[in-house]
């Protein structure tokens, strides 16, 4: 039947202005943990909001509990393909799990370059 209630990515073949094309990556608050539906959480509202600027692709990869290690690992199981921008949230476990300061730079700087060369 109908259409996923929740979906990871979505696509919009009308354009009137410049294509937009979001990546959204994170933990929990971007996978839309505690939303019903993707149009509630971080992606459908984030979607919504730009609708002016003409979005017409977005992709989600994200988890409940995910730390940029996690990202990562499943970024480079991720299909590349071009975005324009990437909205990235996440940082909450690495906190919970008293990452240093250091390690969240190397992995911050690790998932920069992981976003701009495959993505």
């Amino acid at each position: 039947g109908g259409e996923d209630p929740n979906p990871a990515k979505g696509q919009r073949n009308e354009s009137v202005g410049t294509p937009l094309r979001i990546l959204i990556v994170g933990d929990s608050s971007a996978a839309g943990v505690g939303a019903a539906h993707q149009s509630e959480a971080l992606a459908g509202s984030l979607v919504r909001a730009l609708e002016g600027c003409e979005v017409t692709r977005w992709r989600l990869v994200a988890g409940w509990g995910w730390t940029i290690g996690d990202l990562m690992a499943d970024l480079q199981a991720t299909p590349t393909e071009p975005f324009d921008v990437a909205v990235v949230s996440v940082g909450v476990n690495h906190v919970t799990r008293w990452h240093s300061t250091t390690r969240w730079d190397q992995a911050l700087e690790q998932l920069a370059r992981t976003l701009k060369t495959r993505f």
